[in-house]
């Protein structure tokens, strides 16, 4: 897969988890240094995004994908933003934003940058874990810059919300 940054091209350094495949729990770390378990078998649907930064644009972004979630939906769904690195001013709202620090989930999920100018930080990503850990949906834009696909990204999560019966999704 060809990724870019600001039209320079980046490499990963690993290869992303595929779509199908279960989940790893991985601990992350909130602003306030509390522990925090994504990923994995929890009950639960789990919206992820990965970034370099979680900054205004991404906020405004990732919010409008839920935006017209109802509340029964909302209820059974955590969201969560990761960065590699903490000191971005996240406004709050559905989404939490999270920590990779000890860099499991770049690890695990094979999204962490391995060249170019943002090396060692997450690239964009946009994954649903469903409730039984199985790794529903990524959306990887080529383009760090590019938005996601929220059409794809609704239909998925409604895939999620409908199929999943704690024990298997597929």
């Amino acid at each position: 897969m060809k990724l870019t940054y600001k039209s320079i091209p980046y490499t990963l350094e690993d290869d992303v988890l595929d779509v199908g495949y279960g989940s790893e729990k991985v601990e992350v770390t909130t602003k306030d240094d509390k522990k925090v378990l994504i990923g994995g078998h929890q009950n639960r649907i789990q919206i992820i995004v990965s970034a370099p930064a979680a900054d205004a644009a991404l906020h405004a972004e990732v919010e409008a994908l839920v935006s017209g979630m109802n509340e029964v939906a909302a209820g059974r769904i955590d969201g969560y933003v990761i960065t590699a690195k903490g000191g971005d001013s996240w406004p709050g709202g559905f989404f939490t934003h999270v920590v990779d620090s000890d860099e499991g989930f770049g690890d695990y999920y094979g999204l962490r940058i391995g060249s170019g100018e943002l090396s060692g930080e997450l690239t964009k990503c946009l994954s649903i874990v469903a409730e039984d850990g199985t790794l529903m949906y990524h959306d990887l834009p080529e383009a760090i810059e590019a938005p996601f696909n929220t059409e794809r990204f609704v239909r998925n999560i409604n895939l999620s919300m409908s199929c999943c019966d704690k024990k298997g999704c597929h």
